[in-house]
């Protein structure tokens, strides 16, 4: 890990794992895999009348969200009997309520995915399907035979659709939840008056760079940024990421060696731009001794200091590691140590 002057932080992951978080907006809101929040379709009669009821409250309650008093939320309506805004002005936190098509489509107990509401209404009765209904199964992956029929099972809630030529059976079914969900909340920082700006959603924790288009100012260009860069060898068993280092420009150095290590020419020393694209590499020609050190930090005039495996006599016969200074390959390839 490496803390930069203006406070950024650094993670160097060698054969490095991920977190992940699972929000689905089918029937429940997920984290990392459990239920945090379900409404019954009974409440959907307070939420058009753009009402906060005792019992939507109690909702929130029973999964352990603690919602401000009834005269702090406020009920948007954007859509009526499909979605909602939940205010709550006690703690400044927003709360999108929605109806998906809420019907979907299973392989025995296995949910297969969720149908587009404009599909439920394609489903009129039985015998051949409808086109879309087929392009949602293929679309998903799931390969269909040119044998297929529909049968109503009760009509307007379930179906049956058959596929003789694989021998199989799906379930369609609806199911009658509301989704909640956190809504984005935004803030922009100006970073250049009129012409650069950074969008941060704090909810979703998502950032987004705006500037003018260069070719056409009345266009403006959106670039999400990510805390994450690829690596010029990216991840192998071959390859061994030793340290990073930062110098104030922004410039990223990373470290790392090929194969065994044994061999000065096993190390590299790459360089990336600020916006994380690959810049140099010390050595510039494979096979050239490289900065054969353990341990790096650059300074402000971008030179490089090593902690290097070789070893050395100090004081009293004392056995220590040797340091170096190296000035690593520009992009014309010229460098010293």
């Amino acid at each position: 890990m490496l803390s930069t002057q203006p406070g950024n932080i650094w993670l160097l992951i060698d054969q490095g794992s991920g977190i992940s978080f699972d929000i689905r907006k089918n029937l429940y809101v997920n984290l990392n895999g459990n239920e945090l929040l379900t409404l019954p379709a009974s409440l959907i009669t307070d939420l058009n009348n753009g009402t906060a009821s005792a019992a939507l409250i109690q909702e929130f309650e029973d999964y352990g969200v603690t919602l401000s008093s009834a005269d702090q939320l406020q009920v948007i309506v954007a859509t009526q009997n499909s979605e909602w805004l939940l205010m709550d002005n006690g703690t400044n936190v927003s709360y999108d309520i929605t109806v998906e098509s809420n019907a979907y489509a299973y392989q025995g107990s296995t949910l297969l995915f969720n149908l587009p509401a404009g599909i439920v209404g394609e489903i009129t009765g039985s015998g051949a399907p409808p086109q879309d209904l087929v392009d949602q199964f293929t679309g998903h992956n799931v390969n269909l035979s040119s044998s297929l029929e529909l049968n109503v099972i009760t009509p307007g809630t379930t179906w049956q659709l058959v596929d003789e030529g694989n021998n199989q059976t799906y379930d369609i079914n609806t199911e009658a939840d509301l989704d909640v969900f956190h809504a984005a909340t935004f803030s922009v920082e100006v970073v250049a008056e009129n012409t650069h700006w950074v969008l941060r959603d704090s909810v979703n924790t998502l950032s987004f760079d705006i500037k003018p288009d260069a070719n056409n100012a009345s266009i403006l260009d959106v670039q999400q940024l990510v805390s994450v860069m690829s690596l010029k060898d990216g991840v192998s068993p071959d390859i061994h990421y030793l340290d990073i280092g930062v110098e104030t420009k922004g410039f990223i150095y990373v470290l790392s060696y090929e194969g065994t290590g044994s061999q000065t020419s096993d190390y590299h020393l790459d360089i990336y731009n600020p916006d994380g694209s690959w810049l140099s590499r010390t050595p510039e020609n494979a096979g050239d001794p490289g900065v054969n050190g353990a341990r790096m930090i650059v300074d402000q005039w971008r030179n490089l200091y090593t902690l290097n495996y070789e070893a050395i006599l100090g004081p009293n016969s004392r056995t220590e590691p040797s340091v170096s200074t190296w000035i690593p390959s520009t992009p014309t390839g010229n460098s010293n140590s």
